[in-house]
């Protein structure tokens, strides 16, 4: 009994003893780690609102501290990440460094002495050699301000380690150290955003037999893509990122030959030029392609529909041609599809309707012909589509209003005609359409959801345009080149008229002014004979001139020989006298003047119209030859548009009895106006 009772306490005691023990450890570690975290605190100069005051204090733990994890047994700080706070200041090294169990460091390269990072850097990394993750990151904006902060160490190759190594978005120049591809540890190397520079070719012997993740994007290097990539078929790559980097040659065909666990391959940007290699379609896992911006030439690999599990195709500008696989319709995951600015042709695959996971379609600036095939509205989850720039034609469907989710719309520069779909107005999620250069006609529908942006110009709509709603944020940009729309005078576009003033312009011209006052002339031509021979040697009219005078005829002579761009040319001075063709051509008249008044929110005055300012093109049509606006008239002369309808009036007599008001027949007492008014009654049973 004795015996047991003494060896509980040799076993309370030992316990004691060791508790004692491990917390002294543990409070050492903490201790030490405490004095290296609180050590470069008083170097940084500036920091968020209470990040330093309320965390790495000697009062608290440095385990509580925001930014910190300790090792659960040891009480070491085990991570520390200060990357993403806006810090400005210096880390001291040789205190960061005496966390000797850290194996996750994460900081803003501003936090270091730039004029003396490569040295800082190897000091530290000298130290840290149980670090697995290391992330240097900084921002665009800092690298513009503070310029280049030297050379990746060759030391970092060294950490025996290491598995993630980020430095992506510092100014990080040079050659990558050799070393750093030798680390048969590392998992990801991000690189992304630098000045880096060397030749791929340089790889050949470098090996990652456990990469991942490799993406030395948007920096320098040169060559061609590394053959140690592109041969490594037992590689457990995932992910490639070449993007942005002046490299030059072909995609290699033994890029069929990466790891078969490849996800994503970014490679767009780099110059690469030849054709798609058909092996590509080996990459059985691959989520995403991604080629763009490239010279790439031929067409797309049937082949391709063997990527059952893509998700992402890009291959927008390149020099790609020929017909869009029906292949692709294999393809049932394919969310983005992006083909624009190449030299695709033919009619776009109906096959594509029935990829009910497309979300994102872009096949602008093509050669695409054809319609739209009806099975395209058959994408009721589509969020973005883009097909301008093309030559397709037809009319839009109705059955546009299927996408019930989309959000933009890009049908611009085609052949589209017809109505704009009033089932457009159905799509609340919709928030910017182009329909701009193409030939649609009609109204503009009233409804158009929760439209920012909205671009209709240059078409053939016609009608009112209308009011509230999304419309009374739009521009006149997102309407000009239709000529028959009008309403929003702010805009610059006429008023609306009177639906009965808008029917049939030219037959109420006709009925209304044309044809009384034609009637009446030609009544009155056989008894102004009596008065005057009109092919007397003293006519004003030449024959063959109906509507030019003997003194305007030398004018025109001359005139039709000048050339220069701020004359208009002169075709002839004369029309023939075919009654039908004087009758076209008033009619000309008047409509061009009609437009004048009513097309404006302003009338426009002619103020001179007369024979002599009527033009004739080589199809015998009219043109106005000078243009008056009330703003450029005398103020003692009271125009108005009666003045111009009063002016169009005279015209009439003068082009169908072939006198003008100042003949000498005509005196105080008898004007050409009065003349055939005279005229009237007496030869109206006559006709």
């Amino acid at each position: 009994m004795e015996r047991t009772h003494c060896l509980s306490k040799i076993t309370v005691s030992l316990t004691h003893s060791m508790l004692i023990c491990l917390v002294a450890a543990a409070s050492k570690n903490i201790t030490t780690d405490q004095k290296a975290l609180l050590a470069p605190k008083d170097h940084i100069t500036y920091a968020p609102t209470n990040l330093l005051t309320q965390n790495w204090t000697s009062n608290t733990s440095v385990c509580t501290g925001i930014s910190i994890t300790c090792d659960v047994n040891s009480h070491e700080v085990a991570a520390l990440d200060i990357s993403q706070f806006n810090l400005q200041g210096t880390i001291i090294p040789n205190t960061t460094g005496n966390l000797r169990n850290l194996k996750w460091l994460g900081l803003a390269y501003k936090l270091l002495d730039i004029f003396n990072f490569k040295i800082e850097l190897s000091f530290l990394f000298g130290k840290l050699q149980k670090i697995k993750n290391l992330r240097l990151t900084g921002n665009p904006l800092d690298r513009i301000l503070s310029g280049s902060i030297g050379e990746i160490p060759h030391e970092i190759g060294y950490l025996p380690n290491l598995e993630n190594l980020v430095l992506g978005f510092n100014n990080l120049v040079g050659v990558v150290p050799a070393a750093i591809f030798n680390m048969s540890t590392v998992k990801k190397i991000y690189l992304l955003d630098n000045s880096l520079l060397g030749s791929f070719s340089l790889g050949i012997d470098l090996s990652l037999p456990n990469v991942e993740r490799l993406n030395p994007g948007l920096n320098r290097f040169s060559g061609t893509i590394p053959s140690f990539i592109t041969n490594a078929s037992k590689l457990k790559l995932r992910f490639l990122g070449l993007t942005g980097n002046p490299l030059d040659g072909v995609l290699p065909t033994s890029i069929g030959n990466l790891s078969m666990s490849l996800e994503n391959i970014y490679i767009s940007n780099c110059n690469i030029g030849g054709s798609i290699p058909q092996l590509i379609s080996n990459l059985s896992n691959l989520l995403l392609l991604d080629l763009e911006g490239n010279k790439l030439t031929g067409s797309i690999p049937v082949t391709f529909s063997r990527l059952q599990k893509l998700q992402g195709l890009y291959l927008p500008f390149n020099k790609l041609a020929g017909s869009i696989p029906d292949q692709l319709c294999h393809l049932a995951r394919l969310n983005t599809l992006g083909l624009a600015g190449n030299k695709f042709s033919g009619s776009i695959p109906s096959c594509l309707g029935n990829l009910t996971s497309l979300r994102s379609p872009d096949l602008g600036s093509n050669r695409l012909t054809s319609v739209l095939p009806s099975t395209f509205w058959n994408l009721k989850d589509i969020l973005f589509f883009d097909l301008s720039s093309n030559s397709l034609d037809g009319p839009l469907s109705l059955d546009i209003g299927n996408l019930r989710v989309v959000i933009g719309i890009n049908l611009s520069r085609n052949n589209f005609s017809g109505d704009i779909p009033s089932t457009i107005g159905d799509l609340k999620d919709l928030q910017n359409i182009s329909l701009a250069c193409n030939g649609l006609e009609g109204l503009i529908p009233e409804s158009f959801g929760y439209l920012t942006e909205l671009n209709l110009s240059f078409n053939k709509l016609e009608g009112e345009i209308p009011r509230g709603g999304p419309f009374a944020n739009f521009t006149a940009k997102s309407f000009m080149g239709n000529e028959k729309l009008c309403g929003l005078p702010n805009l610059q576009f006429p008023k609306c008229k009177r639906r009965t003033r808008r029917k049939s312009k030219k037959k109420m011209l006709l009925l209304v002014i044309v044809l009384p006052l034609s009637t009446a002339l030609i009544i009155a031509v056989p008894l102004a004979l009596k008065y005057k021979s009109i092919r007397g040697g003293k006519s004003m009219f030449h024959q063959n001139c109906a509507m030019a005078l003997k003194s305007f005829e030398a004018e025109c002579e001359v005139m039709k020989n000048i050339r220069h761009r701020n004359h208009v040319k002169r075709i002839s001075s004369c029309s023939n006298e075919d009654f039908k063709a004087l009758l076209n051509i008033m009619i000309d008249v008047a409509s061009a003047l009609e437009y004048l008044h009513f097309s404006h929110s302003t009338p426009v005055i002619h103020c001179d119209l007369k024979p002599k300012n009527v033009l004739l093109d080589k199809n015998m049509v009219a043109h106005f030859k000078t243009l008056v606006t009330i703003g450029y008239m005398a103020p003692e002369g009271r125009v108005s548009t009666r003045s111009d309808v009063y002016s169009y009036g005279i015209m009439l007599i003068e082009t169908f009895t072939r006198k003008k008001p100042t003949d000498e027949m005509f005196t105080t007492e008898l004007s050409l106006k009065l003349w055939v008014n005279n005229l009237l009654p007496a030869s109206l049973m006559e006709v």
